[in-house]
């Protein structure tokens, strides 16, 4: 959690993520959700995914993809341009971030996937909603530890929607690939030299 929350209450906090980091669209449930459990110091879950909930997109999450960073400019510009279609809302310890991917289209949040942008600057969808993405996080071969999570989600009020890994990856069908995409602009800043 940034400074920006402070010492303030869950209302504001919300309204500050919503202003910060969605674009000024309403926080999702499953994220609020989470955000109160944070508030409430009920961060076991948050903790055990070593994932720290964003209420600002500062600068320095970026580090390293820029080409002041020494990146390649057309591969700076292809990141950035990627990087601006998303709604950035959790960093996890090992320095990917997670977020909504509106597109270029600039879907809604609430219709958006979940994508995740490892530290090498790789993009990948994560899930149709954070929570999803939490227990798409399990591991496959152990539906006790899925069913865990779920239970733990319940817990803190989140409706689990989906059963399965299965279920979670059958929701992605019919959203591009972002590391494809992010790919494609890097020909396209290449070709424009």
């Amino acid at each position: 959690m940034s400074s920006e929350v402070g010492d303030g209450d869950l209302a504001d906090a919300l309204a500050i993520v919503s202003k910060s980091c969605l674009g000024g669209e309403a926080v999702p449930d499953d994220l609020a959700a989470l955000w109160r459990a944070q508030f409430d110091d009920d961060t076991d879950l948050l903790d055990s995914y070593e994932m720290t909930l964003l209420d600002a997109v500062e600068p320095e999450l970026f580090d390293g993809f820029r080409e002041e960073d020494g990146v390649e400019p057309a591969a700076a510009r292809a990141f950035e341009r990627m990087a601006t279609q998303i709604r950035w809302v959790a960093e996890i310890l090992d320095g990917s971030l997670v977020g909504y991917w509106v597109g270029e289209e600039r879907r809604r949040v609430g219709d958006s996937p979940v994508v995740i942008c490892d530290p090498g600057g790789q993009f990948e969808l994560g899930a149709r909603t954070l929570v999803e993405y939490l227990l798409d996080c399990t591991e496959p071969d152990d539906p006790e530890e899925f069913s865990e999570v779920a239970d733990a989600l319940a817990e803190l009020g989140i409706d689990v929607l989906v059963q399965s890994h299965q279920e979670i990856w059958n929701r992605l069908e019919g959203f591009d690939d972002p590391n494809a995409v992010t790919l494609g602009y890097l020909v396209e800043e290449r070709m424009r030299g």
